[in-house]
C-alpha cells in the first residue's frame, strides 16, 4: 500500500480544476488542514502503529508508554494483555473506558482485569486494578496505537502522503474545497441540517461523498450490522473503536 502522490500533486491538480487558487502559504495550510481532517476521523489502517510491550509490574496500576511511543501518540486502537510465560500465551482484549479511578485495595491478573483507560492528566495507561502478578508470572500490555499526523508544511509538499494512492481522489476533493473557501468562492458549498443530517452543498458534498465511500470501503465493522433505533437517527457503532462519524 504504498503511497506517491505528494501534496504538491492535489496543489497542482486543484489549481487546474478550480481555476483560482490561494497564495503559496495558504495552499499549504489546505493541504494540511484536509490531510488533519481525513487523519483524525478514524483510525485508518494506515495511521496506526504498533504499541511497544509494557510490562505488568505486581500492585502497580498506571503505566507510562514506551519513550518512542509517547513522542507521536494520538490515541489507542486497541489493547490486550498477553502472559508471556505460559505455552501458549493467554491473551485477553481490553476495552477503554473514558476514566478509571485509582484501586487502593483489590488486585487483579490477567483473568481479572478487563478495562483500561488514557489518563491524560498523568499521561499514562490505567488498568481498572493494580496487577497481580507473581513471581515467575510475565504479563505485558501491547495493542495498536494512532500515531499524530506529520503537519505538511512548505519544505515537505514533495514528500508522499500516508494516505494510499487508491484514495487520493478523497484527498483531492478536499484541497478544492478548501481552495474555494479560502478564496470565499460560492462554489464552497455550505452544510445545513435536515432532519437531524448534515447535508452539504457545492464542493463540500463533492469532497464528503468520496470521503464517505472511503469509510464504507475500509468496512469499519466486527462483521455485525449497524442498529438504528426506531424513529431514531444516530447508529450503534459496529467496531471496538466506535467514534460516531458525523459531519
Amino acid at each position: 500500500m504504498a503511497s506517491t502522490y505528494t501534496p504538491t500533486d492535489a496543489i497542482n491538480m486543484a489549481k487546474e480544476l478550480n481555476h483560482q487558487a490561494p497564495t503559496v502559504k495558504m495552499q499549504t495550510y489546505a493541504a494540511d488542514m484536509i490531510n488533519s481532517f481525513i487523519w483524525v476521523a478514524f483510525p485508518w489502517t494506515w495511521t496506526r502503529k504498533a504499541l511497544t510491550a509494557i510490562s505488568l509490574t505486581d500492585g502497580t496500576q498506571d503505566y507510562a508508554l514506551n519513550s518512542a511511543n509517547a513522542t507521536d501518540f494520538y490515541r489507542f486502537v486497541n489493547l490486550e494483555l498477553n502472559q508471556t510465560s505460559t505455552t501458549p500465551n493467554v491473551v485477553r482484549a481490553l476495552s477503554q473506558k473514558n476514566h478509571l479511578s485509582q484501586e487502593l485495595v483489590t488486585t487483579g491478573g490477567i483473568e481479572t482485569i478487563r478495562h483500561f483507560s488514557w489518563e491524560p492528566s498523568i499521561s499514562k495507561i490505567r488498568l481498572d486494578y493494580p496487577a497481580a502478578v507473581p513471581s515467575g508470572v510475565t504479563i505485558v500490555i501491547q495493542g495498536e496505537y494512532q500515531y499524530v499526523p506529520t503537519k505538511i508544511t512548505e519544505p515537505t509538499l514533495a514528500t508522499a502522503l500516508t494516505l494510499p494512492d487508491h484514495y487520493f481522489h478523497v484527498f483531492l476533493e478536499g484541497v478544492r474545497w478548501k481552495f474555494y473557501e479560502l478564496t470565499d468562492d460560492p462554489r464552497t458549498g455550505t452544510t445545513q441540517e435536515v432532519r437531524g443530517r448534515a447535508v452539504h452543498t457545492g464542493q463540500k458534498a463533492t469532497f464528503m461523498a468520496a470521503f464517505d465511500a472511503m469509510k464504507e470501503a475500509e468496512d469499519f465493522s466486527d462483521a455485525e450490522d449497524v442498529v438504528y433505533p426506531a424513529g431514531g437517527t444516530l447508529g450503534q457503532g459496529r467496531d471496538n473503536f466506535n467514534p460516531k462519524i458525523f459531519f
